[in-house]
């Protein structure tokens, strides 16, 4: 099934939607937004209906939607390296956080795809987590980026008293998503004013952990309680401990309380589960919220009829 094949290959979400005018002869704009650690787990794009995300839907509705698309590692920055140069792992030589494309004799003289769109006379923009931080150094930037605005760099975010995920009573503009959609959002329409085709990269945050978000995507959600945990808790019997790993999750932090003491064959209490799943869909549906903007944007600067909208994440 679609489910099994997302579960056990970490199929990541990828929508297409093109939506380019018939009768345009100008060369299509595209926005290409990466959405950091989202699983598949989506409505209207993968048949799962535990996440509300009513905007991310709309786009699939109108989108040819990948349901074979393969991740090539499993971490932020191998992934990154691979997919903004459309090379394997293998050929870019990084597969940890400390090596990277640009690194001299590997791919110093490569095209990745920003300063591809950019040698062919778009206007390239970007922010967020679309190349990993430092991995290249500056995000590329000049190489990539055609410098009308500078490159908006990520920004960290953490939890009070360090826990895994913290809904909070703040305004938008306090968390770093709502600011790179504004940053998005303005380089889109410093584009149109320029009069040439663009590439916007916009890379989100969320639902990377911690997963720190407004208090009202918390209350969309009904109680915790009511969240099906894991069909299967252990790991499967003779499975390799090279198979195991919980870089994100070495602990974990809610109510105050910490839980370290888990692992493939040690799950976590059934309540802890249901309290971590909550916490994950309300990260998904403030994203969700952002995304919305950006096309709400294309429309407002009526250029959603030649505008070619790529959104995936990076390993899920």
């Amino acid at each position: 099934t679609t489910t099994t094949i997302m579960a056990k290959m970490h199929v990541l979400l990828v929508l297409l939607v093109v939506i380019t005018s018939a009768v345009s002869s100008a060369p299509p704009n595209v926005v290409f937004v990466v959405i950091d650690d989202l699983r598949p787990q989506l409505n209207l794009a993968y048949g799962q209906n535990q996440t509300l995300t009513p905007f991310i839907d709309k786009l699939a509705s109108e989108s040819l939607v990948f349901d074979r698309a393969y991740c090539q590692l499993a971490v932020c920055a191998p992934s990154r390296n691979s997919f903004m140069t459309g090379r394997r792992p293998d050929t870019v030589k990084a597969w940890n956080f400390i090596d990277h494309f640009r690194e001299k004799g590997i791919g110093d003289t490569w095209t990745p795809l920003p300063e591809f769109f950019k040698k062919n006379g778009y206007v390239t923009l970007g922010g967020g987590k679309t190349y990993h931080p430092n991995l290249p150094p500056d995000y590329d930037e000049p190489r990539s980026w055609t410098q009308e605005m500078p490159y908006f760099p990520l920004k960290k975010e953490s939890c009070p008293d360090g826990a895994t995920y913290c809904p909070l009573n703040k305004p938008d503009s306090e968390f770093y998503d709502n600011q790179l959609a504004n940053n998005t959002i303005s380089a889109m329409t410093l584009a149109v004013k320029e009069g040439k085709p663009f590439f916007v990269g916009s890379g989100f945050r969320r639902p990377h952990l911690p997963w720190r978000f407004p208090q009202r995507f918390f209350a969309e959600y009904p109680d915790s309680s009511t969240f099906k945990v894991a069909l299967h808790q252990t790991a499967p019997s003779g499975m390799p401990d090279i198979a195991f790993t919980r870089t994100a999750f070495t602990s974990v932090k809610i109510d105050g309380k910490k839980y370290s003491d888990w692992g493939p064959h040690t799950p976590l209490p059934h309540n802890v589960q249901q309290k971590l799943r909550h916490g994950y869909y309300s990260a998904v549906s403030w994203v969700d919220s952002q995304v919305g903007r950006l096309m709400n944007a294309l429309e407002e600067l009526n250029v959603v009829n030649n505008t070619i909208v790529v959104l995936f994440a990076d390993h899920g």
